[in-house]
């Protein structure tokens, strides 16, 4: 039967590579620079949605998600909970996500904290301070586009290369947020 299988590319290779053309959210400064880069790839940034604005009171605001994926609130959730429970000038919001807050064993949320099943970062993001979240790249582009500073530490998926690339040294993984934001 000598069939013979081609190679297949992996996944995360064969979807920037397979395709004639190619269409990407985000920004090009946002990217590892990339000598094999093709040259039919084009970037339209973040997506644009209506933001409602809320009024944030006197309070620093931190946002907590822990994704759509990885889901498990030990993660990220509880430890942020449990890291800034004594910050009165601090409230916390935290995102669950895919359960309900009363389904989470051993959930205690503190009197500087609220925590809901799933609020849209459209909603959430205008009035936030500073997110954590396990770095998926719709969160991260959507906090460049709004300026705001992130705290990632995710490791599946996509994760790792984002958070990479958020963290790249001197920043330059951020050097594109004036083009995002507008402000040249």
């Amino acid at each position: 039967m000598n069939a013979v299988q081609d190679a297949y590319p992996n996944i995360y290779h064969a979807m920037n590579s397979l395709p004639e053309k190619l269409i990407t959210l985000g920004i090009p400064e946002f990217e590892f620079p990339r000598s094999d880069l093709k040259t039919d790839v084009r970037y339209f940034g973040a997506f644009k949605k209506l933001v409602v604005r809320a009024v944030k009171g006197r309070r620093n605001y931190l946002s907590v998600s822990q994704g759509t994926v990885e889901v498990n609130p030990e993660d990220i959730i509880l430890p942020t909970l449990e890291a800034l429970k004594d910050y009165d000038d601090v409230l916390v919001t935290a995102t669950l996500v895919v359960s309900e807050p009363e389904q989470v064993p051993n959930l205690m949320v503190p009197n500087n904290a609220q925590v809901a099943k799933f609020i849209p970062y459209d909603l959430l993001l205008p009035m936030t301070d500073l997110l954590i979240s396990n770095g998926g790249y719709r969160a991260v582009q959507h906090c460049l586009r709004l300026g705001i500073p992130l705290v990632v530490s995710g490791l599946g998926q996509d994760k790792a290369t984002t958070n990479s690339i958020v963290q790249w040294p001197d920043g330059r993984g951020c050097e594109g947020l004036d083009e995002l934001k507008g402000r040249k």
